[in-house]
């Protein structure tokens, strides 16, 4: 599970990197990602970035459940099961 994504690190490159999308890379979001850098001069990805941030955890959850899923194929795991082992460890 070394793949699972922390949400305090998430809240601290939205609000920090934000404007250059730095957050979206993160959680592996590439292609809002490579928006966020496009548009940084406009400022408007920074705006998006507060509001990222506001609402971190879904965004976090979301991505660490894709971990899941996607180790629960390789591993023969059903993925509500792989989450429930990522919430133990943590």
């Amino acid at each position: 599970m070394s793949q699972k994504k922390d949400k305090t690190t998430y809240l601290i490159l939205a609000l920090l990197l934000g404007g250059l999308g730095v957050h979206q890379f993160y959680v592996g979001n590439t292609t809002a990602g490579v928006l966020y850098l496009l548009f940084c001069w406009t400022f408007i990805p920074a705006i998006l970035a507060l509001i990222d941030a506001i609402a971190h955890q879904k965004k976090v959850e979301s991505a660490n459940m894709e971990i899941a899923q996607r180790l629960s194929v390789t591993m023969g795991v059903p993925a509500h099961e792989m989450m429930k082992l990522a919430m133990v460890s943590s």
